[in-house]
């Protein structure tokens, strides 16, 4: 046991030394350190004194800064869609690039808005073939079940973004990959500035793509392209939607 406990002692002793003990403490400090700097750069006062700072020195930069050089001129849009697109296919181009440049009313929206705007493309779109027909009041067809639920997604720790997906869907599943939308949506964890979420929806249409377009998403392009941000004070609706037009009746 004498001879144990000498090794102990010696093994220490060289170990304090022989400078391991000093290059373990050094990795550990670096280590802690390291770690320190992150937390503090992912959030605190920190954090909010970097994004505060950027603030001013960007934004008047920004502000003062000629971006003549990075606009496309109207004049130059039209001749491409002159030179580019078949005749007929103008009038529909112009017309949604017409949509699309009309200016929000507000800032914010709600759920019911977008889900209101939702149910006319479904009632414009949805497949009548083979539907039953009602006669309550006249022959339609019947109605097709609708929702709209903002989905929060798992938070992601090295991220100070919370996302979230407005699914927009119809109850028949024959007809959900036509009609079916899912609008990516995101906003600031711990941002007390803006309310509600910012709308992601990824359609960059060139020119000949315009004419493809249909009202539902140049309204959600609208949407984007204004910074109008989806309140979540609603997070879920359903509704039933007839469809357009009046079907031929058909008697026994």
């Amino acid at each position: 046991m004498a001879n144990f406990d000498e090794d102990i002692q010696r093994i220490t002793e060289e170990l304090l030394t022989d400078g391991t003990v000093e290059d373990i403490f050094r990795k550990k400090a670096k280590k802690g350190f390291e770690d320190a700097i992150d937390d503090a750069f992912r959030w605190g006062e920190l954090k909010d004194a970097i994004k505060g700072r950027i603030k001013e020195i960007l934004v008047p930069y920004i502000e003062s800064y000629d971006m003549s050089g990075y606009i496309v001129k109207l004049d130059t849009v039209l001749t491409e869609i002159v030179n580019k697109t078949a005749l007929q296919d103008n009038a529909k181009i112009l017309d949604n690039f017409k949509k699309l440049m009309i200016e929000p009313e507000g800032k914010f929206i709600s759920l019911e808005d977008i889900f209101g705007q939702y149910r006319k493309y479904v009632a414009k779109h949805m497949d009548t073939t083979g539907r039953d027909i009602g006669y309550d009041d006249g022959p339609y067809y019947e109605p097709m079940e609708v929702t709209a639920e903002i989905v929060e997604e798992e938070d992601r720790p090295w991220s100070s973004l919370k996302h979230a997906v407005l699914e927009l869907s119809v109850a028949e599943e024959e007809q959900q990959e036509s009609l079916n939308f899912s609008i990516r949506l995101s906003r600031w964890e711990e941002s007390w500035e803006e309310k509600g979420y910012a709308v992601n929806y990824e359609a960059a249409p060139s020119v000949k793509g315009m004419k493809y377009l249909d009202d539902f998403e140049i309204y959600i392009l609208r949407l984007v392209r204004a910074g109008v941000r989806l309140l979540d004070d609603m997070r879920y609706a359903e509704d039933s939607v007839i469809a357009e037009g009046t079907p031929e009746p058909t008697y026994v």
